[in-house]
């Protein structure tokens, strides 16, 4: 090329765009493109390949799954992503929805959007070693992904509930459609068929998510359907748990600990590291927390100190417990009463080693137990009506009926009951008071032998436990007796 200036003709050379990687390594400038290259790798976040098998309700292998993800961890903040929070639905909002489905006799659609982080949009430049759009990997991908299917769910005309905002629902003519939404699996039941035709059609359009029929699988729990009702179990869970710590052979027993167990923190270094320890208690509250109450009040127990050699001994009591009732899971009953019952109890400082109390609650909802704990009160409490007392407030919600077995509890919720201690309690849990004036609140006596949350607060006798078990919902699969009469009714003027 000649430009000409000021008389003088100049030449200029012009190096033309190499057409591939290969021409430009192998022409005159290889080293100029070859640094220009190791440039923008060094600017690219890297990518990795994982690897993971899928089983379905049976515990067989359903497929091999293998996805490419970004290397999330060396992004930077402010530079490649900002906002990361997405929501993760509860595990009592997916217990309420097939509670739910179950009690209106519909079937509980699971749906599956296949590559779901990879259909929402960016908020940012991102570049991998293979440029896509928001990425598996990446911090804000879930946050994306949620922005972009919640908006579309809207549009649907589906409305979000406040309390969660991963359930979505709508009342028309023909009845109620719910769903739930947990990243890329999707939960649905409709009394409006043609209504759930048109949510299925636009996601199908949207996102080419798949029906997988009536849920038989949801976050790693088996749901089977039997004669109406809902069955709930973790087997394989359960059967991995015994088979990693070498129990699975080993003899069962009736109950997660024994009266006189020894779990305190006051105990010798066990032969069992604390990492083993950890892990095996994080499956147990996992497995506690999904299907399983019954072993709740034990796992509360083991967390809430460094694990010892009491720790050792109580673990291996719960693994023979579950080796004996590993076919079990929590029934859903399909005809449920349409109420809402909360029942608590308190064991007044039960801990020896610092006299705090532990509260249990259940909360039950059109014939299923749809949430559960069991925890130990933050405060000591001088009385088995201040223990029980506080924690009627800790549980009180949106509830209507609200069942504990303690009668100086109930009448000082109820009436303005005036005492030393009771003036001495923090005047912030008297607004129970106020929401049973108001008529939000419904307060009854449920004598001890009856109250499902007895076996959260502490140790039982054997056929106590059995008992409480039952009223947890707490069955066997095969028993077709304690699936069609999973617990007893409660009136709410006869007491329960």
């Amino acid at each position: 090329m000649q430009i000409a200036q000021g008389g003088y003709v100049a030449l200029v050379m012009t190096i033309a765009d190499p057409k591939t990687p290969h021409e430009a390594l192998s022409g005159p400038n290889a080293t100029r493109w070859r640094e220009a290259m190791q440039a923008e790798i060094d600017n690219l976040i890297e990518k990795l390949y994982l690897a993971v098998v899928k089983y379905d309700s049976k515990g067989d292998v359903e497929k091999f799954k293998a996805r490419l993800v970004a290397r999330g961890f060396s992004q930077q903040y402010g530079v490649d992503y900002t906002e990361t929070y997405s929501p993760v639905i509860k595990q009592q909002t997916v217990r309420l929805i097939l509670a739910l489905g179950t009690f209106f006799g519909e079937e509980i659609e699971h749906m599956d959007v296949p590559q779901a982080y990879v259909k929402a949009g960016q908020d940012t430049d991102i570049y991998m070693e293979i440029p896509a759009m928001s990425l598996y990997g990446l911090k804000q991908s879930g946050r994306m992904w949620h922005t972009d299917i919640d908006a579309t769910l809207l549009e649907i005309g589906l409305s979000k509930s406040l309390l969660d905002p991963c359930i979505y629902y709508n009342w028309s003519t023909h009845g109620l459609t719910v769903l739930g939404l947990y990243v890329d699996d999707i939960i649905v039941f409709s009394q409006d068929h043609e209504y759930l035709d048109a949510i299925r059609l636009r996601l199908e359009q949207r996102y080419q998510v798949k029906s997988l029929g009536d849920v038989k699988r949801i976050l790693g729990i088996n749901v089977h359907r039997k004669g109406g009702a809902l069955f709930l179990e973790q087997t394989k869970l359960i059967e991995e748990l015994l088979e990693n710590n070498d129990m699975k052979d080993c003899h069962p027993q009736s109950s997660p600990l024994p009266l006189d167990h020894k779990v305190t923190e006051d105990g010798q270094p066990s032969a069992m590291s604390s990492s083993k320890m950890r892990e095996i208690i994080g499956s147990l509250q996992w497995l506690a927390g999904c299907t399983r109450p019954d072993v709740a009040f034990a796992t509360s127990l083991l967390s809430r100190f460094a694990p010892n050699e009491h720790h050792e001994h109580a673990i291996k009591r719960i693994l023979r417990y579950l080796q004996g009732t590993k076919h079990y899971g929590l029934g859903i009953k399909p005809d449920g009463a349409n109420e809402m019952h909360v029942f608590t109890d308190a064991d007044w400082a039960g801990d020896k080693s610092n006299r705090r109390s532990t509260t249990g609650c259940i909360v039950e909802a059109y014939g299923a137990i749809i949430h559960w704990f069991s925890k130990q009160q933050a405060t000591v409490t001088l009385s088995t009506m201040e223990a029980e007392y506080r924690q009627r407030l800790e549980e009180q919600g949106s509830a209507v009926s609200l069942w504990c077995d303690n009668q100086s509890a109930l009448k000082n919720m109820a009436n303005d009951i005036s005492s030393t201690r009771a003036k001495l309690m923090d005047i912030e849990y008297h607004f129970i008071q106020d929401e049973v004036k108001k008529g939000k609140v419904v307060v009854g006596y449920c004598a001890t032998d009856e109250m499902p949350a007895d076996g959260l607060t502490k140790a039982l006798l054997i056929e106590w436990f059995t008992e409480a078990r039952r009223m947890m919902h707490v069955v066997s699969r095969e028993d077709s007796v304690a699936m069609k009469a999973l617990a007893k009714s409660v009136q709410l003027d006869g007491g329960c």
